[in-house]
């Protein structure tokens, strides 16, 4: 285990205690000579012993010399001097510069045995403390990886406050000032060996994110991912001092760029799709959800095969959307596409059953948003114990059938988080030119079913809804302060004071400047 380098100029001292050692002392199994300081320095640099005995007094170098010289380039080993006893003052002082202990001459085997059981135990000392310190070092790492990758994950799927966003960045380490979010497909069916095994895809997948991150370091940007399923959520982010997130024209170009790099070093097609910039949380999942989208455009013909097993991004946005809006006519529809395509495509079993299984975190984590607990329990023992499509297909049916049952359970009660949600974003940005799309996709849900789901909980349509906060924070204003109208029609998200004024008369069926008459006329 460890290597011991003696240092004495007499063969008869060197033998002595290569033989008491090597009896005596198990965990030395190595064993180096030298005659004199030079040779010693020497074997010190090229066979990186563990331990050196170094005689004093020897001829040219001395052994303090010596150990000085070893000291300037190995900080590690443990140095014993060999000394006669008249010496010993002098041994003593070199103890103080880092030597670990020291035998006298003539010794007893005892004392040889002794000095060497304590330094070979100081250094199992070491490798344990090494070894905690990697496993610790390992799970930090772990536990890093996992938490960016949730970090990652919620900001892509639901809206983070801000203070678990800042807390997310702290505990990362991440200087953030604006990002983008983005999404990565890749086509292993394009990969000229063939990848049916998951261990293979991911292997690829940290390939190309890897050259992902290096390609765009380049460019003063930074992202962090989550490669759990088969698209990778990715961040794409600028520091506070350096970076400058680009316009989509010029990140099209470079991501296009990046692209055929990809191609070329690792002999793969990727597609990328990202989304608008955001500097705060409340915006990330919209940046995301555009991502989707854009995404879609570009995959949304390929089928399973081609696709690397993963299904078109646009097939799963439907599909989520029809669970959410409790539309079971649409989601047969969509089934029995997703049917035709799992029959007809020539990917493996598991790499059909490994798609419906991610294709089902998906839609059960999008329902689960809807929820007051976050979180939505459902079968799927029967998807995974499937053993042939067929089973597998019938499985996963149950569990759509079973997902917008609960979802419906849901809608029926009075107060749903997605509404909730959607309220606050309004009355948090009323003041702001939001507009149904915006609000839609914050809930992340299509302008179609949010509108739909919307009127039916509050019994007013968005417009109607943003119109009164509005009104009611202009009619706050009218009473409270002197600004002037056109401030007022800023404050409170028109831009055009005279559109402001129509919209005012249409609700309270006067002017607001005659509204303001009226209250100072009370008050007078």
């Amino acid at each position: 285990m460890f290597k011991l380098l003696i240092a004495d100029d007499e063969q008869l001292e060197r033998e002595a205690l290569r033989f008491i050692i090597s009896k005596s002392i198990d965990s030395i199994n190595h064993f180096e000579e030298a005659v004199n300081g030079r040779e010693a320095i020497d074997k010190a640099r090229t066979t990186k012993p563990d331990i050196i005995i170094l005689d004093i007094n020897m001829p040219g170098i001395n052994g303090i010399e010596a150990a000085r010289k070893i000291r300037e380039s190995d900080e590690t080993a443990c140095i014993i001097f060999l000394t006669a006893f008249h010496q010993f003052d002098y041994a003593h002082e070199a103890i103080k510069v880092g030597v670990e202990d020291y035998i006298v001459k003539p010794s007893s085997e005892k004392r040889i045995v002794e000095v060497m059981e304590k330094v070979t135990s100081k250094l199992m000392r070491k490798i344990g403390e090494k070894q905690k310190r990697e496993i610790i070092e390992s799970r930090l790492d772990r536990v890093t990886d996992y938490l960016g990758s949730e970090f990652i994950y919620n900001l892509a799927t639901r809206t983070l406050e801000e203070e678990k966003f800042e807390n997310y960045l702290t505990l990362l380490d991440m200087d953030f000032r604006k990002g983008r979010g983005m999404i990565m497909k890749l086509n292993y069916k394009s990969y000229p060996i063939l990848t049916s095994q998951e261990y293979q895809k991911e292997i690829l997948k940290k390939r190309c994110i890897r050259l992902l991150k290096a390609q765009l370091r380049q460019h003063d940007l930074f992202c962090s991912c989550n490669a759990d399923l088969n698209s990778v959520l990715i961040l794409v982010y600028c520091d506070r001092y350096n970076g400058i997130m680009e316009s989509d024209e010029i990140l099209s170009n470079r991501l296009q760029s990046i692209t055929d790099n990809i191609r070329d070093d690792l002999n793969i097609d990727i597609m990328l799709g990202f989304g608008s910039i955001f500097e705060s949380a409340n915006r990330a999942q919209i940046s995301f959800s555009e991502a989707k989208k854009s995404l879609s455009e570009i995959s949304d013909k390929e089928d399973l095969s081609s696709s690397g097993g993963s299904f078109p991004i646009e097939l799963e946005m439907d599909l989520e959307q029809a669970v959410l809006a409790v539309d079971k006519g649409k989601l047969d529809e969509l089934f029995v596409k997703l049917e035709d395509m799992v029959q007809s495509s020539p990917a493996s079993f598991e790499d059909k059953k490994n798609s419906i299984l991610d294709l089902t975190v998906i839609l059960r984590h999008s329902a689960a948003l809807q929820f007051p607990e976050g979180e939505c329990r459902i079968d799927t023992v029967e998807l995974g114990d499937s053993l042939n499509v067929l089973e597998l297909l019938k499985a996963f049916k149950d569990v759509l059938n079973e997902l917008i049952s609960k979802v419906a359970i849901l809608y029926a009660s009075e107060n749903i988080p997605v509404i909730k949600k959607a309220c606050q974003y309004i009355e948090e940005n009323y003041y702001r030119e939001i507009s149904l799309e915006d609000t839609a996709a914050y809930c992340n849900l299509s302008t179609f079913y949010f509108s739909k789901i919307f009127k039916e909980h509050k019994k007013k349509n968005f417009i109607t809804f943003l119109t009164e906060i509005r009104i009611n924070e202009a009619k706050r204003l009218l009473n409270q302060t002197d600004l002037t109208m056109k401030e007022i029609s800023g404050r409170i998200g028109y831009r055009d004071p005279n559109y402001f004024t129509r919209v005012f008369k249409r609700v309270e069926k006067c002017s607001p400047r005659h509204f303001r008459n009226k209250k100072m006329l009370k008050q007078q």
